[in-house]
């Protein structure tokens, strides 16, 4: 997770799993907005996470092998 305050209505983005390890990216573009699913992939297998955040863009990486 990464957020930009940390009060309660803060952005945000998250790189989490579902359960059977489906992964799924959660953010909120601004303070005071609702949360939205930005991306619910699909997969069962184990997944190597990267979030990264450079300025104002946060980008969220997932691979098998650990390579971007």
């Amino acid at each position: 997770m990464i957020r930009t305050t940390l009060t309660n209505d803060s952005a945000f983005m998250i790189l989490g799993f579902r359960p059977k390890s489906t992964p799924q990216v959660i953010t909120r573009n601004r303070a005071g907005l609702t949360a939205s699913l930005l991306n619910d992939g699909t997969g069962g297998a184990l997944f190597w996470v990267r979030l990264t955040r450079v300025g104002n863009t946060v980008t969220a990486f997932s691979s098998l092998e650990g390579v971007k």
